[in-house]
């Protein structure tokens, strides 16, 4: 049984189990708790997992062969071995054999190695002399799931990186030709065929939009595989992304209330994508009436609020129900444009909400850190 990305195995038929050991009766005793037929104190009573080939190899020269030539399902291993010492002998298993899961075998009080063999690649640990079969039964079960999630992790986030490109870089770049020609076919176009090269201009100007956001949709997905969040002070995210609504359009006059000091939320780099896709729906560009959005920034001991609200802020029924109610979108929520999801997106992954009250007022809660003196991000991005 050979587990592999996306393989459903659960551990219960019979394993093809490596033993890496030097010493034969250790080998011969964690042989024994395996396979449920030691004695004593020294096993549960049944057999912890059933084993089917069972492979002993006393060097990790010899361990490497074993895994070369036979399909194992995970792999017991001894950190001292006569060619190799402590995690080296970790790295060089996972080298060999990338997605085999591999539980370490550590002495007494080492408890220190076996987390750095966890974190040379091995999914767990075993202190030698006190385990026995119901405990092993866990581990080699715990170390096949982790790694088979694992390798599912890899292989999305592979998809994921192509996808990215392919939005992100090939379609943006077949694009920007695109608007090239068009701004060449206005100059050659007749005044007849000027409504229809402008439309042809405003839809590929759409598509474009479309595929920044959702380029930003499969970064969030990403960063939920695999980005931790951080302590980044909101302040910070808020100004960068009112300084740059107002570059694009200097008619629009802000009024910001914000903090004293650097507040900190749980984020990632996305967060300052939330406020400029929410700019960009609720901020009604007006010629003969400026808008005037107002910008709130409330903090807590364990949340911190966001507000937009104001003359020229604006939001149709159904962009505020998907906000609202994100599992019953009406029809015209479904017609909205990518970036409001987006910004849904984000904070959902970020384990925060959007609210909409009459008005409108747009409130984005986000959490603090637990410790909220902590270092701080100082950085939209």
């Amino acid at each position: 049984m050979d587990v592999a990305a996306g393989d459903e195995t659960d551990a219960t038929g019979p394993l093809d189990v490596l033993l890496l050991e030097d010493s034969p009766d250790e080998a011969a005793l964690v042989e024994r708790i395996v396979r449920g037929r030691g004695d004593g104190d020294l096993t549960a009573t049944g057999a912890a997992v059933t084993v089917g080939e069972w492979h002993h190899a006393d060097s990790l020269a010899a361990a490497i062969d074993v895994l070369n030539r036979e399909s194992v399902d995970v792999v017991l291993s001894d950190l001292m071995v006569p060619d190799s010492r402590g995690v080296a002998t970790v790295s060089a298993l996972v080298d060999h054999a990338p997605t085999v899961p591999i539980i370490a075998l550590t002495s007494y009080d080492e408890d220190v190695a076996g987390t750095r063999a966890i974190q040379a690649g091995a999914q767990d640990y075993l202190v030698k002399g006190r385990i026995d079969g119901e405990l092993v039964d866990r581990a080699i079960r715990y170390a096949i799931k982790l790694k088979r999630h694992e390798l599912d992790l890899v292989a999305t986030n592979r998809r994921l990186a192509l996808l990215n490109r392919i939005i992100g870089h090939d379609i943006q770049r077949e694009m920007s030709v695109a608007v090239g020609w068009v701004g060449e076919l206005a100059g050659q176009s007749d005044a007849g065929d000027a409504d229809a090269v402008d439309a042809l201009n405003d839809a590929l100007a759409n598509v474009v939009e479309l595929a920044d956001a959702a380029a930003d949709v499969v970064t969030v997905v990403e960063e939920e595989t695999g980005e931790t969040l951080e302590a980044r002070s909101i302040d910070a995210i808020v100004e960068a992304e009112i300084e740059r609504f107002t570059r694009e359009h200097p008619a629009v006059e802000f009024s910001l209330e914000g903090t004293e000091g650097e507040v900190p939320v749980l984020a990632t780099p996305m967060l300052g994508s939330v406020f400029e896709h929410l700019f960009a729906e609720a901020i009604q560009i007006r010629d003969d009436d400026p808008p005037r959005p107002r910008v709130g920034i409330a903090a807590n001991d364990e949340h911190v609020t966001v507000t937009l609200e104001g003359d020229g802020v604006a939001l149709s029924d159904g962009q505020a129900a998907f906000l609202n109610d994100r599992d019953t979108p009406s029809e015209s929520a479904r017609r909205m444009r990518t970036g409001l999801y987006l910004a849904a997106t984000v904070i959902e992954h970020l384990g925060g909400s959007i609210a909409v009250d009459p008005g409108p007022q747009i409130a984005v809660t986000l959490e603090r850190p637990p410790e909220a003196d902590g270092p701080v991000t100082d950085a939209a991005g």
